[in-house]
């Protein structure tokens, strides 16, 4: 009998958790925003490239001595260049001063690295100095060659925290000397690609046989950015949910109203799980648009291109399974906190503690999808605040065991538990406490030595 009032107290605070959060426009704006989140990051490349394309020309000017100048236009002016520089939209053009124009400019540098009289280059410096001012050019170079191909300058620029302009400047000279070098060195074309480009390998697979490699590792890259970056949002928004849902409750004292009925334990549970019911709605719609897009075909995600058609269920699977527990770990957390705030400003110094060390986690993460299987991600892994980002980047992109995988999430499943039974004890004693929030009382709550 007491067993069925506790179900029946659960279910109804459930439904009620529940469908108050779905009639809540706020809730819909935020699966709009994680929607939308999810198509700006798997469309990120066709949104560069349009803003790309519609922005002005970069204008560079190239000064020095007329010798050098015309020698780096003249290796502009080669088609693969002309063909790089357009897809830059960069233009190059020579900068001469007027003693340069009148045949006055310095001569060429020596095999020995020497320079012509400084004085001659000044007016080509002046004129790229005012044409950067005046905004006719983006950055002035003032280039000097040497017999042995190799290309040294100054690049001025407006400011110096144009990082873009300065990394076009970069990646256009760095072709320039290639290019030069191989001419003076008499390298054709296929040696220079021997040179510089990497080995055409064509990677396998023993699952995959003769399948290229590559496609999977595009995959596998940009689904782990897209789930990391959904877990994290899932897991802190839906315990940071539950938190300020206890405090409305608890300070319009609305859950005086409600616990005659329905007993503590039962309500704890009806508003975890209710709330994590809402936040699969949310995973369920970004997935429902992941699907969407993967009709379309290839996804460039972070330079990496994948087919969301051939995403692995059991990859799927697992990020459903860390996300539960994961959020489970954390709502007792939260839970076990917010039965003891009465006041809504008193949730972000109750609170932040925890959220730090989530977003801990989620830093790790973001360089552990460079070193999947580093010495430290495998150790912090088996840590259940940072098993649901760093083992599902393991599983993801590095090589896990199947025995490691069952004793983290085991090690997981069973954290998330006691940690639960505790936060029940805990709500139950102090869901009625009215007294203001301090990590001392917290600790003595721990303790069994503060009471409501």
């Amino acid at each position: 009998m007491k067993g069925a009032a506790w179900v029946r107290g659960f279910g109804a605070v459930f439904r009620f958790s529940f469908s108050s959060k779905l009639k809540n426009p706020a809730y819909w704006a935020s699966v709009g925003m994680i929607v939308g989140a999810v198509l700006f990051f798997t469309n990120l490349e066709t949104i560069v490239r349009y803003f790309v394309d519609r922005q002005g020309e970069t204008v560079i000017g190239i000064g020095g001595t007329p010798a050098d100048v015309q020698a780096v236009l003249s290796l502009a002016g080669d088609p693969e260049m002309q063909a790089m520089l357009e897809r830059m939209h960069v233009r190059l053009q020579a900068t001469f001063g007027p003693a340069a124009e009148g045949g006055k400019a310095g001569r060429a540098p020596d095999a020995a690295g020497g320079r012509g009289p400084e004085a001659a280059l000044e007016p080509a410096k002046a004129a790229g100095e005012a044409g950067v001012a005046s905004g006719a050019l983006d950055a002035y170079v003032e280039v000097r060659l040497y017999p042995s191909g190799r290309m040294t300058g100054t690049v001025l620029t407006k400011t110096g925290t144009n990082a873009s302009l300065n990394e076009r400047v970069t990646d256009v000279f760095q072709a320039l000397q290639r290019r030069l070098a191989a001419e003076r060195l008499g390298l054709g074309p296929e040696m220079v690609s021997a040179l510089v480009d990497p080995p055409p390998f064509t990677y396998r697979t023993l699952q995959g046989g003769e399948e290229d490699a590559r496609e999977q590792m595009g995959l596998a890259i940009g689904m782990t950015y897209v789930m990391v970056l959904l877990l994290y949002l899932f897991i802190v928004g839906g315990a940071g949910s539950l938190v300020m849902e206890l405090i409305r409750e608890k300070s319009s004292r609305f859950i005086e109203l409600v616990l005659p009925s329905v007993s503590p334990l039962a309500y704890m549970w009806a508003k975890i799980l209710a709330m994590l019911g809402v936040f699969v709605v949310q995973y369920a719609a970004a997935g429902l648009i992941l699907y969407g897009v993967s009709r379309r075909g290839t996804v460039t995600l972070f330079g990496d291109s994948f087919d969301l058609s051939k995403m692995p269920l059991d990859l799927l699977g697992y990020a459903l399974l860390l996300f539960v527990l994961g959020y489970l770990f954390y709502a007792a957390i939260f839970a076990a906190v917010g039965s003891m705030i009465a006041r809504v400003e008193e949730a972000n110094t109750a609170t932040t503690p925890v959220t730090l060390l989530f977003v801990l986690a989620f830093i790790i993460a973001m360089w552990a999808l460079r070193m999947p299987d580093a010495s430290f991600v495998r150790v912090l892994s088996w840590l259940p605040p940072f098993t649901p980002l760093l083992l599902f980047v393991r599983i993801a992109l590095g090589s896990v065991a199947g025995w490691e995988i069952a004793g983290i999430v085991g090690l997981l499943a069973l954290s998330a538990a006691a940690l639960l039974a505790f936060a029940g004890r805990l709500f139950r004693r102090m869901i009625l406490s009215y007294e203001p929030w301090s990590w001392r009382r917290f600790w003595q709550a721990m303790r069994g030595e503060a009471s409501v």
